[in-house]
């Protein structure tokens, strides 16, 4: 648990010093063994996005501020104007954007439910195997609540995984997810959240990376835990 007590939303990522592609494939192996899934039927998809996929991540930054700011005119002010200034006078690893800029990541994981195909256990309750069993179809891991459960049971163990090998992580839940599988044509579905991987920069001092002392001192704070528990008498 103390991987998890230790990880900070971290903003800015190191573009020079990027994990090798096996280190984040066997983040993903490690998350895949431990995760649990109904049935094991794993009712998502991570897509991985590498240090190559600078459009699509470009892309995403993009939408994303559009999520916090409609109005164009308040976007380009608050964001896309920082970024496009960043971009034409600064190298990668001394370009600063507000907003989510955790989506330059060196790795990005976009998860998004997926409709499953049933192993043979699952296959056997299709074929009546069971005949007092209702189980009729798989749409339910898909439209359901189950695909959205278990991408943040799978996000939450490899987060913990990520950071006991020392690399950073950062979650965008405010991704446009509509807009983004209008956009990407390797996404089947609309995307719940993703997931950023890497080193943090550097160059960015703590006092950026959002941890939970800078946002307790704005207010930022859990509630009290009796309004998240409810013990029934």
């Amino acid at each position: 648990m103390e991987a998890f007590s230790e990880r900070r939303q971290t903003r800015y990522f190191d573009q020079e010093r990027q994990p090798p592609k096996e280190a984040i494939q066997e983040i993903l192996d490690e998350t895949f063994d431990l995760v649990m899934s109904k049935q094991n039927l794993m009712p998502y998809s991570v897509h991985i996005l590498g240090p190559d996929k600078f459009e699509e991540k470009e892309a995403m930054y993009e939408l994303s501020c559009k999520v916090e700011y409609p109005d164009e005119e308040k976007r380009n002010e608050w964001r896309m104007n920082r970024y496009r200034l960043h971009k034409e006078h600064f190298e990668p690893n001394k370009r600063f954007p507000n907003g989510n800029s955790q989506l330059f990541a060196p790795y990005v994981l976009v998860l998004c439910p997926r409709q499953p195909k049933p192993n043979p256990l699952v296959q056997s309750y299709l074929d009546g195997a069971v005949p007092h069993m209702n189980y009729t179809d798989l749409d339910k891991a898909l439209t359901g609540g189950q695909a959205k459960v278990e991408i943040g049971m799978f996000a939450a163990i490899l987060g913990g995984i990520a950071v006991e090998k020392g690399l950073s992580v950062s979650y965008t839940g405010c991704i446009n997810s509509g807009r983004l599988h209008d956009l990407m044509d390797w996404l089947d579905h609309e995307p719940v959240v993703s997931i950023s991987l890497g080193y943090k920069n550097p160059l960015v001092s703590d006092q950026y990376l959002y941890n939970r002392e800078m946002f307790a001192g704005k207010g930022e704070d859990k509630p009290a835990k009796e309004e998240v528990f409810n013990w029934i008498e």
